[in-house]
């Protein structure tokens, strides 16, 4: 005779539901514990192209592992740079600083911020003022998400993606960015 519909089966156990299914001539009661192993937590991953404002977008990227974003200016103090000009530059051109990035990570509650898309006034190659500039990219973003759970992008760079923790009792909720992300909102 056998079993209709298996997968059925499978999804109670699945649900944590025992069943019973009939081995010859008797009835034995499967139990998941028997048979399931605990869920693999997932890995969530958001990855944002050109912004300036990405508030809209803020649900789907709450709680994030991984969050890529852009940070293409960055206000170079020793260089004379103002940081409410290279801001209002950013915003202008569609861009987001690294003191953007980082803020709207924080209100995402994301674990890991991966910074991408820098000027091409940077380098970018493993000279001692172009390593300097990024760690100074790096901290800003720092500053704002208020850990150092950040990395600025290299080509061909590899990054692993923390495994996602479960706790009890929820957690962070992020996604509800009603603090304006720029200073330049009200124009």
């Amino acid at each position: 005779n056998g079993i209709k519909n298996p997968l059925q089966l499978l999804g109670e156990l699945q649900q944590g539901r025992s069943i019973q299914i009939q081995e010859c001539s008797k009835i034995v009661e499967i139990k998941p514990e028997d048979y399931m192993t605990p869920p693999t937590p997932g890995r969530k991953i958001a990855v944002l192209g050109d912004t300036c404002d990405s508030r809209a977008i803020a649900s789907l990227v709450a709680n994030a592992n991984l969050l890529v974003h852009e940070s293409t200016n960055y206000a170079n103090i020793e260089e004379g740079e103002e940081p409410e000009t290279v801001l209002q530059m950013a915003v202008l051109r569609g861009h987001s600083t690294p003191a953007m990035s980082g803020t709207f990570a924080k209100c995402c509650a994301v674990k890991l911020l991966l910074l991408t898309h820098f000027s091409s006034r940077y380098k970018g190659d493993e000279s001692k003022e172009s390593l300097a500039v990024m760690d100074q990219i790096v901290k800003e973003a720092q500053d704002h998400l208020g850990h150092e759970h950040v990395i600025a992008a290299r080509d061909f760079m590899e990054v692993p993606i923390p495994i996602k923790q479960h706790h009890k009792g929820g957690g962070k909720e992020a996604g509800a960015c009603i603090t304006p992300v720029t200073s330049l909102d009200a124009t």
